[in-house]
């Protein structure tokens, strides 16, 4: 039986290409007062859930520097980093909105904006769940542990018509 020739590294017609890595996101929405929640919410979650990633918008006070990323690491085992603009997502990180910043996704990216609207919550929840939900569709998580008025209420809405989980 006559078998293949593997390519040599060197050809130029192999090209190898890394595994996608598929993992769930899990959008956290909380209030300026929701520290306590996110505390419990980061110890009790299971650091051997190896397919998924986090990110936390909390309402914050946008003219005072975030030490969110830093609060919260010691509540877990997880790597827990203030969100970059740009920055690829990977599993087992906690990404944290900066202050006066709307965070979203689009291509396994986190983008990061001035805020669209200048008076209601920053960053807003909404707009995070609605792009997690376009992005990760059966893959989205949507957690509200508190809100600010209505924040998160039309982005749970559009993650659950998208498959995912709320």
């Amino acid at each position: 039986m006559p078998t293949k020739k593997k390519p040599a590294s060197n050809d130029k017609s192999f090209k190898k290409t890394p595994e996608k890595v598929v993992f769930y996101l899990v959008a956290v929405g909380a209030s300026a007062g929701g520290l306590e929640a996110l505390k419990e919410f980061l110890l009790h979650y299971p650091t051997d859930l190896t397919n998924t990633a986090i990110i936390i918008a909390q309402h914050l006070d946008p003219t005072h520097k975030s030490m969110m990323a830093h609060l919260l690491s010691s509540e877990t085992n997880l790597q827990v980093i203030e969100a970059v603009d740009g920055a690829e997502l990977k599993p087992n990180v906690v990404y944290i909105a900066p202050p006066n910043s709307d965070i979203t996704v689009a291509k396994n990216r986190i983008q990061l904006a001035k805020p669209f609207n200048e008076t209601g919550s920053k960053p807003s929840v909404d707009i995070l769940f609605t792009s997690v939900a376009a992005a990760y569709k059966n893959r989205a998580i949507a957690v509200v542990l508190s809100g600010t008025i209505d924040d998160g209420s039309e982005g749970i809405i559009t993650i659950s018509k998208a498959g995912g989980y709320v």
